[in-house]
């Protein structure tokens, strides 16, 4: 094995111990988070507000969605939690 292998095994397995016992998620579309999301009255889990934005979780088929809406862009994003992560 070369060296330059073995510090990239070295590297991942370093970043695997300070990922450990983190939720890793990632960003999907309006349209993937809905699908997933299905009917919210169902699957809506908390809700958080600051002057800045809102925060709303919910737990469907299988993963954690969280949507984002910040108040001063007007954006809204929508994220899951990586099950492979």
């Amino acid at each position: 094995m070369s060296r330059a292998a073995f510090g990239v095994g070295e590297r991942i397995a370093r970043n695997h111990k300070l990922n450990k016992g983190k939720q890793m998620k990632i960003e999907v579309t309006k349209e993937a988070a809905w699908k997933l999301i299905g009917n919210d009255e169902k699957t809506w889990r908390d809700f958080t507000q600051t002057e800045l934005a809102e925060t709303t979780l919910y737990h469907g088929h299988g993963v954690n969605i969280q949507t984002v809406h910040n108040y001063i862009g007007g954006i809204t994003q929508y994220y899951i939690t990586d099950i492979n992560a």
